[in-house]
C-alpha cells in the first residue's frame, strides 16, 4: 500500500512538472507568434499606406488590407487556441497540486487566487508576506492581446473602406 502512494506521489510529481512546463511552452509559442504577427501587420499597413496616394497599383492597395484581415483572423484563432492550452496545462498542474501535493507544493492553487485579486501569503525564513495583485486583474494578457488584435484588424478595415471610396486619379 505504502509503495503504491509513493508510486503515485512520483507520478504526480512528473505530471505536475510536465504540465507546468507545457504551460511555459504554449506561452512562450504565444508571445512568439504574437510578435511575428505584429512585424507582419506592420509590414502590410506600411506597404499600403506607402502605396496610399501612389498612381495606379489598385488592386495591391486592395489586396494589402484584405490579406491583412485575413491575417488577424488566423491571429486571433491562434491565439485562442494557444490560450486554451496554456490555461488546460495550468489547471491540470493545479488540480494535481490540490489532489497530490497538498502540503508541498501550492504555487498554481495560490497563483489562481493571486490573479483573480485575492491575498496571498508566502512564508519566507525571515518573515511572511502578503501580497495582492491590483489593478491588473482588469486587463488579463489575453484580452490585451485581443485587443491589439482588434485594434490592427479595425485600421485594415478603415484603409479598405477609404481605398474604396477614394476617387481614382
Amino acid at each position: 500500500m505504502k509503495d503504491k502512494k509513493n508510486n503515485q506521489l512520483k507520478n504526480a510529481r512528473v505530471g505536475y512538472q510536465i504540465a507546468n512546463e507545457q504551460s511555459m511552452s504554449y506561452a512562450s509559442i504565444i508571445w512568439s507568434n504574437f510578435n511575428a504577427m505584429v512585424v507582419a501587420n506592420s509590414i502590410i499597413i506600411t506597404g499600403t499606406t506607402l502605396l496610399f496616394d501612389t498612381i495606379g497599383y489598385e488592386l495591391l492597395k486592395t489586396f494589402f488590407p484584405l490579406i491583412g484581415l485575413f491575417l488577424c483572423l488566423i491571429w486571433l484563432l491562434q491565439t485562442k487556441r494557444s490560450s486554451d492550452f496554456v490555461n488546460y496545462y495550468i489547471l491540470s498542474a493545479r488540480e494535481i497540486e490540490e489532489k497530490y501535493l497538498i502540503g508541498e507544493v501550492n504555487t498554481i492553487s495560490r497563483g489562481g487566487t493571486f490573479s483573480n485579486g485575492g491575498e496571498v501569503k508566502i512564508e519566507l525564513k525571515s518573515e511572511q508576506l502578503e501580497r495582492r495583485l491590483k489593478a491588473s486583474t482588469i486587463i488579463r494578457g489575453s484580452w490585451a492581446s485581443y485587443l491589439i488584435i482588434g485594434t490592427i484588424f479595425s485600421i485594415y478595415f478603415i484603409l479598405l473602406m477609404t481605398l474604396m471610396q477614394k476617387p481614382e486619379h
